[in-house]
């Protein structure tokens, strides 16, 4: 039987502070950021949120994007931070074996908006904006 790579796609609003955006995850094969805000966004891997500043961190411009993958062998499995320098708008997909994804940590005052699908459930919560989808590999 071959393995399932499920996604999930989470929104978060950062701004103003190192915050925690995904928890660390060795099921993790795949990862997306993309920068959808009008701000500036940095990002961060690590056991704490050290790694991330206004200047440290990998920076997303407005309408920039990020990929991690196991074949270009820069995915991370720790923990990922993020800083906006103003407040700005991401997008999160993981990319997990059979659905075990990570953590999507809680922005402390952050925007809230959720919802939660795939093909045989829907749930909703209060810290992100999420959607799944599944393939085989």
């Amino acid at each position: 039987m071959p393995d399932y790579i499920s996604f999930k796609t989470t929104q978060k609003v950062i701004g103003g502070a190192v915050n925690d955006v995904l928890g660390a995850n060795d099921k993790r094969k795949y990862l997306l950021i993309q920068n959808v805000g009008s701000g500036v966004a940095h990002i961060g891997f690590g056991t704490n949120g050290s790694t991330v500043s206004a200047t440290t961190g990998r920076k997303l411009a407005n309408g920039a994007e990020v990929e991690y993958t196991l074949g270009a062998g820069n995915l991370s499995k720790e923990k990922v931070y993020a800083f906006g320098v103003a407040a700005t708008t991401i997008l999160v997909t993981e990319g997990a074996v059979s659905g075990e994804f990570a953590a999507f940590d809680p922005i402390p005052g952050g925007a809230s908006s959720s919802s939660s699908s795939s093909s045989s459930s829907s749930s909703s919560s209060d810290s992100s904006a999420s959607s799944e989808s599944s393939s085989s590999t």
